[in-house]
């Protein structure tokens, strides 16, 4: 559980600095009292950045074996989906939820809490006093976060001009994080009988319990989410990230950022669904 900001600001500062410190890498930190979406997501991108120095520093010399080198890559690969994925709930719980909770003050909402595993994880709080549209901003403020990741590393692609591929699946968890949640609403088969008391935990669908309780009289449903999120599978660098895991895979080098030139501009279209607490 991470419940106390001062304690989580010296992990989170103490491998950077010592990073910083050692392998003299020029890296971004942000300061912000309430641990904002868009500083979390700096501040991530920053460590994430540092390890991925830190794990191929010993490994300059290539391997000259094509099958070794390409098994090595593989397993390096996966090491970082297991960095990834942890570095999404991270963002999406602390700095997504969290932040929200933290916006809201003490005098709505105590004793946060979260808790980051690979694939998984949750944040938990009391509730001192409330209201529908509140809660509402905390339960899409998950999804919120991610797409903030996302957009920070597509920004950090367009500056270099080329995909990293150990970002890939942490771009692809953070931008379509938003579509898999509310695909996975199909669970719910009783969405149309939804009432207060029927908060499961699931974001998408109890942000469409909340937001009910806001507008009593149009009512929302998770069927109409899932009919409107199809326009996440047009974001043209979900396809470049996908490429971009296997170019690196195969040939052991970095893709360049492809855009479809328009007279001396590079152009590529942006498309992302996403959701307000109103």
């Amino acid at each position: 559980m991470l419940k106390h900001t001062p304690k989580f600001w010296f992990w989170l500062f103490t491998p950077w600095l010592a990073f910083n410190l050692l392998f003299a890498e020029q890296l971004v930190f942000v300061i912000d009292p309430k641990m904002t979406s868009d500083s979390g997501a700096k501040d991530l991108l920053s460590l994430h950045k540092a390890l991925e120095n830190a794990e191929h520093r010993p490994f300059k010399k290539p391997i000259e074996n094509r099958f070794g080198a390409f098994l090595y890559r593989l397993a390096d690969l996966y090491l970082w989906e297991i960095i990834n994925s942890t570095t999404h709930v991270a963002q999406h719980e602390i700095f997504g939820h969290g932040y929200r909770l933290r916006d809201f003050g003490k005098n709505y909402f105590d004793n946060i809490g979260y808790r980051i595993k690979v694939y998984s994880g949750y944040t938990s709080f009391n509730i001192k006093k409330t209201h529908p549209f509140q809660l509402s901003a905390i339960d899409q403020a998950g999804v919120e976060g991610s797409a903030i990741l996302a957009k920070n590393i597509k920004m950090s692609w367009m500056k270099n001009n080329r995909l990293n591929p150990f970002e890939t699946s942490l771009y692809l968890a953070t931008f379509n994080d938003i579509y898999e949640y509310i695909l996975s609403t199909k669970l719910y088969a009783q969405e149309d009988e939804l009432s207060p008391l029927d908060h499961s935990g699931h974001d998408i669908h109890d942000y469409c319990v909340d937001l009910n309780l806001t507008y009593l009289s149009s009512p929302i449903k998770a069927s109409h989410l899932r009919h409107q999120a199809w326009i996440n599978a047009l974001d043209p660098f979900s396809y470049l990230s996908l490429s971009s895991f296997f170019y690196y895979l195969f040939w052991g080098r970095e893709m360049p950022l492809y855009m479809i030139p328009v007279c001396q501009l590079k152009y590529l279209p942006g498309l992302r669904y996403s959701l307000t607490p109103f």
